[in-house]
This record gives C-alpha cells, structure tokens and sequence, in this order.
C-alpha cells in the first residue's frame, strides 16, 4: 500500500512546529540504539543560546511506544521551561527556535555512543 505523497520518503525532515510548552511527540529513527530505550539519552543543542541541554528521561510511555531493536525512539518533548530552567515568560522574545537533537546510546561493550542526528 502506498504511503502517500506526504510520507513517500523516510528521510529525517526535522519538525516544523513543535510547542514551547511541550508535550509535542517526536519519533528519532537511527541505528546502534541501546536495547533498553530508557538507555538512551536525548541532548538537544540550541542555535539560538549555543549550548547542549540534556533533556528529561524516557517515560516509560516513551520506552512502552519505542522499538529500539528497530531502530525508532518515541519521545514526548519537554517545555522550555523545564529543560532549561528558566521561566516561560523568558522565551517570549523568540518567535521560533532551532534545535539539532542527538542521542548518546550506552552500549555494554562499547561505552556511550553519541548519535547525532
């Protein structure tokens, strides 16, 4: 069955819009992901500040919805507020802001991985 012209590549795109106050579900695709999701640690780096921020743990509705064997993450994204911990009235001033996500795999044999995406 065709996928439709909207899903016709598996390619990332990134996400368009996500909101500041979180909740926002994303799907990180990739390979040499650790077995356990709750393993694996989302970093997301920001354009706008310069710096990494290490976002919350997988829930166990993340891990629950994740296939790491696959290769797929599910994860619901953080407010603002709580990755950076800062108050929301802080991000006012920014009409959008950019993000560049990478996930740091811990392998038994190999150590973290960093996965970058």
């Amino acid at each position: 069955m065709a996928k439709g012209a909207r899903f016709e590549s598996e390619d990332s795109s990134g996400i368009s819009w996500a909101s500041y106050a979180g909740g926002t579900n994303i799907f990180i695709k990739g390979s040499l992901l650790a077995d356990n999701a709750q393993s694996n640690t989302i970093v997301l780096r920001s354009e706008e500040f310069g710096m990494e921020v290490v976002a919350p743990a997988l829930t166990e509705d993340d891990a629950f919805a994740s296939n790491t064997v696959l290769g797929t993450i599910a994860y619901r994204l953080p407010s603002l507020e709580t990755m950076f911990g800062l108050p929301m009235h802080f991000f006012d001033q920014y009409s959008s802001m950019t993000f560049h996500l990478s996930v740091i795999a811990i392998d038994p044999d190999l150590g973290p991985l960093t996965l970058t995406c």
